[in-house]
């Protein structure tokens, strides 16, 4: 090939080349700013409480709901690095998400746009056998939906539609709350009083029993149950004065059951919250 050749070659490529980079320019321009649709917040080991940055992501993401709230979901997933995964029952990762959950919730999000994932080890941002603070993380995702054929009103994505109902198990004979399971009551609690107004709402709470044992001993063992969960509601801000505890015994069985049969199913508390009537 010439000298000459080889010079409108690269003349031609070079050309090709600017009006390629001119183009991509033009197109970024008209489509202004790419916005950041997730986020991170790191954890310290063992820690789930959200860090100045956490709540900063929380914020970002709210804002950026605001801008379009019905055709936007955000998916919450919470993580732990290889040390914390040895002790899966701690459920750090558990823990992380909720806590993002809940701060997206004060800052505005609606529930119904609100979802939750637990990764444990299974997404590492860093594979190591270690302790490593990029794997103990919380990231929030902001997820674009496609519109609805025909202008139809999207139907709810979250998978917190009976979070108003929630149900609490118990081991056979027993009426106490273990961490993870109190954990799980604590957060439904959260949930359930996000929009409600303490002395507007009813919250009754039943306890159940399975049909191991005498009918009399379980009707006791039921109201104490339900004793236990109205304690750790109060604790955590229900007022007494809005709760209503009753004990069922064996009598409703949520899985039918002979006689001294011990059903998981049957061992448990429910909770539900009605809005009092207004009075004129």
């Amino acid at each position: 090939m010439s000298r000459s050749s080889a010079a409108e070659t690269v003349t031609g490529w070079v050309r090709r080349s600017g009006v390629l980079l001119f183009t991509l320019i033009g197109l970024l321009l008209a489509t202004g700013p790419a916005v950041a649709s997730e986020w991170v917040d790191y954890f310290k080991p063992g820690d789930a409480e959200l860090s100045t940055a956490g709540y900063n992501v929380a914020r970002a993401a709210a804002a950026a709901y605001a801008l379009d709230p019905t055709s936007t979901e955000i998916m919450v997933v919470g993580h732990m690095d290889a040390v914390e995964g040895r002790t899966p029952e701690a459920r750090f990762d558990v823990a992380r998400a909720r806590a993002m959950l809940l701060e997206l919730l004060y800052q505005g999000v609606s529930l119904q746009a609100l979802n939750i994932e637990v990764q444990g080890t299974r997404q590492m941002a860093r594979v190591t056998d270690g302790p490593d603070p990029l794997n103990r993380r919380v990231t929030v995702r902001l997820n674009k939906l496609p519109p609805m054929p025909n202008g139809r009103p999207r139907p709810p994505s979250s998978r917190f539609g009976h979070y108003d109902q929630p149900l609490i198990f118990f081991d056979s004979g027993s009426s106490e709350l273990s961490p993870a399971r109190e954990a799980d009551l604590v957060f439904a609690l959260r949930l359930s009083m996000y929009g409600h107004t303490p002395g507007e709402w009813r919250v009754l709470i039943w306890g159940f029993a399975d049909t191991v044992g005498d009918p009399a001993d379980n009707l006791v063992l039921s109201q104490r149950r339900a004793e236990t969960v109205a304690r750790v509601l109060a604790r955590h801000g229900m007022p007494w004065a809005d709760m209503e505890i009753s004990g069922t015994g064996e009598t409703q069985l949520a899985r039918a059951t002979r006689d001294e049969v011990a059903e998981p199913l049957n061992r448990r508390v429910q909770v539900r919250y009605n809005k009092k009537a207004v009075s004129n």
